[in-house]
């Protein structure tokens, strides 16, 4: 039986509905919506390893699967067998890109390719994690992300403010060409992208063609909240160069709250210096 999509005024609702909720309750409810065609996606880091943990208790029978690169370090998949120990019976599947591919791309360019140029290091993610990503992503009907939407505060970026955005549109960055960028560049407030980082090149260029003004702040937000959190800021048409060596996972925030970081940074260490 087909899935019915959700529209963007149930999904609006639904954002009401579990507001303050746990994150279980959520999960709860989407495998009970989406089964059998739901799928959690980790990397993982803390986020997606306490998400799977959240649903394996929930449903031992979960899927879960993640992106092998081909270059992952020996400690990822020392982790992944220490899960599977953990967690019996768990269904991980580790995604792989084509090896045509992989053989074509290194003959051409060379096995860190990405270290020379932007233009290298998108085309290097397009082969390794994204290819592979929308080949699974085309079985389901829903999957879950370890992302977490109290990244940009973390970084602090308000993703709304009273007289700067009321509004926030989130979208998912993995397939820049099928995003409808003339809507994206009128739509009014913030726009969060997530898994946008090896298409940040075409979100930009496309958004600015579609009539976003140029030098609209952005920030691109990678490792959110963790220690190692790196945040790069420029305008939209120079932050592709700015954040060239900026590694996934990362998010990108584009809108004027964006220019609010500093300004909020400010008034912080004034409440602490006066407390």
């Amino acid at each position: 039986m087909a899935t019915e999509l959700i529209d963007e005024l149930e999904a609006g609702e639904l954002a009401v509905e579990f507001e303050g909720e746990e994150p279980e309750a959520l999960l709860e409810w989407a495998f009970e919506r989406f089964a059998p065609r739901i799928a959690l996606s980790t990397a993982f880091q803390i986020d997606g390893v306490c998400l799977l943990d959240m649903a394996y208790r929930l449903d031992p029978e979960v899927k879960v699967f993640s992106v092998d690169t081909g270059r992952l370090p020996e400690e990822t998949f020392d982790l992944i067998e220490s899960l599977r120990d953990r967690y019996p019976g768990l269904e991980l599947s580790l995604l792989a890109p084509e090896a045509a591919h992989v053989q074509g791309m290194v003959g051409a360019h060379g096995p860190n390719l990405f270290r020379a140029e932007v233009s290298h290091r998108l085309l290097c993610c397009q082969v390794r994690k994204v290819l592979p990503l929308q080949k699974h992503l085309a079985t389901l009907d829903a999957w879950v992300t370890g992302s977490r939407r109290s990244v940009p505060a973390a970084a602090g970026i308000p993703i709304t403010h009273r007289g700067v955005a009321a509004q926030v549109t989130v979208l998912a960055g993995h397939q820049p060409g099928a995003l409808d960028y003339h809507s994206l560049a009128q739509a009014r407030g913030t726009l969060v992208v997530f898994m946008g980082l090896a298409g940040i090149d075409a979100i930009a260029s496309r958004l600015m063609a579609a009539g976003k003004d140029p030098e609209t702040p952005a920030a691109v937000i990678a490792s959110g909240s963790l220690d190692e959190q790196k945040v790069v800021i420029a305008p939209i048409e120079r932050i592709v160069a700015a954040s060239a060596a900026v590694e996934p996972p990362a998010l990108i925030v584009i809108g004027n709250v964006v220019g609010l970081r500093e300004k909020i940074a400010v008034a912080n260490r004034r409440s602490w210096a006066v407390g």
